[in-house]
């Protein structure tokens, strides 16, 4: 018997599902955005790109001998490397239909055909991208800064970014390009330096405009000690000292004022403060220890203040000893070893023993009337009550004050 051969529709049906998944994978692998079409082609461009950079790099190359014996400066140099690749344009040859840019002296732009980018300075040639890509060329004006406050501040400052080019963003960098960050408010800064700003088109940022915040200062006057000196009841306070040297984050303002405190700094005198570097506390209680400090304020209102210095304010005739050497008009003395005066606590008050026969005034003594009392005519009498009863005139200057 005869049998007829063939494959079913089902066979055929899982045949051609298979041929279709091969192609798919095919096509897939030559076309798809790894493909292998795709690796060509940007391969290829990779290609270009590196021979453009090697022949701008030779052309350098040819010119640099000529730097070293003629002794080229950096313009001069790039003038001839500009000329250099002009006539290699002319030729037609790789650098066929390209344009040259001079961005300034030591930097040259070169766009090719494909629109790839090159920038040129003295040692070095970088691709930078290709021209549809690139944000435009700074110039100036374009970015502007804002600084608030525009004067010496011990506070921070902000920093206001504004461009007048449409259609990019704006970033800002303030660590010197490290990191950059998109602009949308005033940028706050603690300390000087430098803050950059770009256009930036979502992929590539361009040139940089550069501010420098210099008006920053937080630093305080350097620490100092006063001194204390009395004249009569009063006590003069002085010292001086000067402000900080400005550092790469601080600036320096200056010494601007002084005050001066006799109680440790709880209150301050003048109110206002002054400019000069001393000051007299007048009047002072006499055997009363003050605590005697100065504060020195910049120009931007960083402070000081200086190290303590106390004092007991003594009595100016005998300064704190007991000691007298006269007894102006006013003063008791009395008892032949202690005394009280009317400015000093150091004496001791004896009101039953009395010293006689000695004028204080002017120092005459006569051991004849030692136990006897007189009165001078520039005091009273050292026996108290009746001034008259028992006195003498003072034999050295006669009840006159005057020998």
């Amino acid at each position: 018997m005869a049998r007829n051969k063939g494959i079913t529709l089902v066979a055929l049906v899982i045949t051609i599902i298979i041929l279709l998944i091969l192609a798919g994978i095919s096509i897939a692998t030559l076309t798809g955005q790894n493909g292998l079409l795709s690796k060509a082609n940007i391969a290829g461009e990779e290609t270009k790109k590196a021979t453009y950079k090697e022949v701008l790099e030779l052309l350098g190359m040819e010119i640099r001998p000529e730097k070293i014996l003629e002794q080229l400066s950096a313009k001069e140099f790039m003038d001839r490397y500009e000329d250099k690749i002009k006539k290699e344009i002319e030729k037609e040859d790789t650098l066929k239909e390209a344009r040259v840019i001079r961005k300034n002296e030591i930097k040259i732009r070169v766009i090719t055909k494909e629109g790839y980018v090159f920038d040129i300075v003295e040692n070095e040639v970088k691709y930078v991208g290709e021209e549809g890509e690139l944000v435009p060329d700074l110039e100036e004006g374009d970015i502007s800064f804002t600084i608030n406050p525009e004067t010496l501040t011990n506070k921070n400052i902000e920093v206001a970014i504004t461009t007048i080019i449409e259609g990019y963003s704006l970033q800002y960098s303030i660590d010197d390009g490290k990191k950059w960050e998109i602009y949308t408010r005033p940028v706050t800064m603690d300390k000087n330096g430098k803050i950059h700003a770009r256009l930036w088109n979502g992929k590539n940022g361009g040139e940089y405009a550069t501010a420098n915040v210099t008006n920053i200062d937080k630093l305080p006057p350097k620490v100092f000690t006063p001194t204390a000196t009395q004249v009569g009841r009063n006590i003069k306070l002085e010292g001086s000292t000067v402000d900080e040297e400005a550092t790469n984050s601080y600036g320096c303002s200056g010494i601007g004022k002084y005050y001066f405190s006799k109680d440790n700094g709880v209150t301050w005198e003048p109110t206002a403060g002054q400019e000069g570097t001393s000051y007299t506390f007048e009047n002072l209680t006499m055997g009363t220890e003050y605590t005697f400090k100065m504060k020195a304020v910049d120009k931007v209102g960083n402070e000081i203040e200086s190290s303590e210095v106390s004092a007991i304010v003594k009595c100016e005739v005998c300064l704190g000893t007991g000691i007298c050497t006269y007894n102006p008009l006013g003063y008791q003395a009395q008892g032949t070893t202690s005394y009280s005066c009317s400015k000093c606590i150091s004496g001791t008050k004896n009101s039953t023993t009395k010293l006689i026969g000695h004028c204080w005034l002017c120092g005459y003594s006569d051991s004849s009337i030692m136990k006897r009392t007189y009165s001078c005519s520039h005091q009273k009498s050292y026996e108290q009550g009746n001034p008259n009863i028992g006195s003498h005139t003072c034999r050295k200057c006669r009840g006159t004050g005057v020998y």
